[in-house]
Protein backbone atom coordinates (compact mmCIF):
# COMPACT_ATOMS: atom_id res chain seq x y z
CA UNK A 1 0.00 0.00 0.00
CA UNK A 2 1.54 3.25 -1.26
CA UNK A 3 -0.42 5.60 1.40
CA UNK A 4 -1.59 7.46 -1.06
CA UNK A 5 -4.45 10.16 0.78
CA UNK A 6 -7.43 12.39 -0.48
CA UNK A 7 -8.63 15.07 1.57
CA UNK A 8 -12.08 16.01 1.55
CA UNK A 9 -12.93 19.20 2.70
CA UNK A 10 -15.20 22.51 2.23
CA UNK A 11 -13.53 25.57 0.47
CA UNK A 12 -16.28 28.24 -0.91
CA UNK A 13 -14.54 31.09 -0.78
CA UNK A 14 -11.54 32.70 -2.70
CA UNK A 15 -9.24 33.34 -0.32
CA UNK A 16 -8.66 29.73 0.94
CA UNK A 17 -8.44 28.94 -3.03
CA UNK A 18 -5.47 31.54 -3.13
CA UNK A 19 -3.79 30.32 -0.36
CA UNK A 20 -3.84 26.77 -1.36
CA UNK A 21 -2.24 27.92 -5.32
CA UNK A 22 -0.17 30.08 -3.33
CA UNK A 23 1.20 27.26 -1.64
CA UNK A 24 1.47 25.41 -4.96
CA UNK A 25 3.63 28.12 -6.14
CA UNK A 26 5.91 28.26 -3.51
CA UNK A 27 6.79 24.19 -3.71
CA UNK A 28 4.56 23.14 -1.02
CA UNK A 29 3.34 19.66 -1.87
CA UNK A 30 -0.37 19.68 -2.47
CA UNK A 31 -2.39 16.34 -2.15
CA UNK A 32 -5.26 15.10 -3.64
CA UNK A 33 -8.11 17.22 -2.65
CA UNK A 34 -11.70 17.01 -2.88
CA UNK A 35 -13.69 20.09 -2.01
CA UNK A 36 -17.60 20.47 -1.34
CA UNK A 37 -18.87 23.91 -1.25
CA UNK A 38 -20.45 23.79 2.53
CA UNK A 39 -20.08 21.55 5.18
CA UNK A 40 -23.70 20.74 5.00
CA UNK A 41 -22.67 19.19 1.10
CA UNK A 42 -19.68 17.30 2.61
CA UNK A 43 -21.76 15.81 5.39
CA UNK A 44 -24.70 14.90 2.74
CA UNK A 45 -22.44 13.24 1.03
CA UNK A 46 -20.38 11.15 3.59
CA UNK A 47 -22.54 9.33 5.44
CA UNK A 48 -22.55 6.19 7.83
CA UNK A 49 -22.93 3.95 4.47
CA UNK A 50 -21.10 5.44 2.33
CA UNK A 51 -17.82 5.53 4.33
CA UNK A 52 -18.02 2.17 5.00
CA UNK A 53 -18.11 1.52 1.13
CA UNK A 54 -14.53 3.84 0.73
CA UNK A 55 -13.56 1.70 3.80
CA UNK A 56 -14.19 -1.08 2.33
CA UNK A 57 -12.46 -0.27 -1.07
CA UNK A 58 -9.86 1.84 -0.26
CA UNK A 59 -6.37 -0.08 -1.41
CA UNK A 60 -8.07 -2.45 -3.71
CA UNK A 61 -8.52 -2.76 -7.11
CA UNK A 62 -11.76 -1.92 -9.13
CA UNK A 63 -14.79 -4.18 -8.54
CA UNK A 64 -18.28 -4.55 -9.72
CA UNK A 65 -20.99 -2.87 -7.75
CA UNK A 66 -22.35 -6.58 -6.66
CA UNK A 67 -18.80 -7.67 -5.54
CA UNK A 68 -18.63 -3.93 -3.31
CA UNK A 69 -22.21 -4.83 -2.18
CA UNK A 70 -21.40 -8.23 -1.03
CA UNK A 71 -18.32 -7.39 0.42
CA UNK A 72 -20.63 -5.01 2.85
CA UNK A 73 -23.32 -7.39 3.29
CA UNK A 74 -26.04 -4.56 1.57
CA UNK A 75 -28.49 -4.38 -1.11
CA UNK A 76 -27.26 -4.10 -4.44
CA UNK A 77 -29.53 -1.19 -5.43
CA UNK A 78 -28.54 0.45 -2.29
CA UNK A 79 -24.94 -0.02 -3.14
CA UNK A 80 -25.66 1.33 -6.43
CA UNK A 81 -27.32 4.24 -5.32
CA UNK A 82 -24.25 5.32 -3.15
CA UNK A 83 -21.72 4.22 -5.48
CA UNK A 84 -23.12 6.47 -8.14
CA UNK A 85 -23.58 10.01 -5.87
CA UNK A 86 -19.37 9.28 -4.89
CA UNK A 87 -19.01 8.64 -8.54
CA UNK A 88 -20.70 12.00 -9.17
CA UNK A 89 -18.32 14.29 -7.16
CA UNK A 90 -15.55 12.87 -8.11
CA UNK A 91 -14.38 10.18 -4.92
CA UNK A 92 -14.53 7.04 -7.53
CA UNK A 93 -13.10 6.00 -10.92
CA UNK A 94 -14.64 3.79 -13.38
CA UNK A 95 -12.30 1.60 -15.35
CA UNK A 96 -13.21 -1.23 -17.60
CA UNK A 97 -12.74 -3.79 -14.55
CA UNK A 98 -15.76 -1.39 -12.34
CA UNK A 99 -15.41 1.11 -10.06
CA UNK A 100 -12.30 1.68 -7.85
CA UNK A 101 -11.58 4.18 -4.94
CA UNK A 102 -8.32 5.70 -6.00
CA UNK A 103 -6.98 6.13 -2.38
CA UNK A 104 -5.68 4.43 0.69
CA UNK A 105 -6.80 6.82 3.36
CA UNK A 106 -9.36 9.88 3.53
CA UNK A 107 -8.19 13.00 5.38
CA UNK A 108 -11.28 14.85 6.22
CA UNK A 109 -10.77 19.06 6.54
CA UNK A 110 -13.20 21.16 7.64
CA UNK A 111 -14.49 23.97 9.70
CA UNK A 112 -17.47 25.31 10.90
CA UNK A 113 -18.11 28.48 12.35
CA UNK A 114 -21.35 31.22 12.45
CA UNK A 115 -23.06 31.74 9.22
CA UNK A 116 -23.00 35.86 10.23
CA UNK A 117 -21.41 38.85 8.93
CA UNK A 118 -18.71 39.81 10.64
CA UNK A 119 -19.30 43.47 12.42
CA UNK A 120 -17.73 46.45 10.98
Amino acid sequence: MNNKTVTIGVESGLASARERFGQAMRGVPQSNRINFAQASDLTRMLTANRVQLLETMAGRDAMSVRAIADLVKRDVKAVHTDLSAMLGCGLLERTDEGLRFPFDRIHVDFYISSQEPAAA
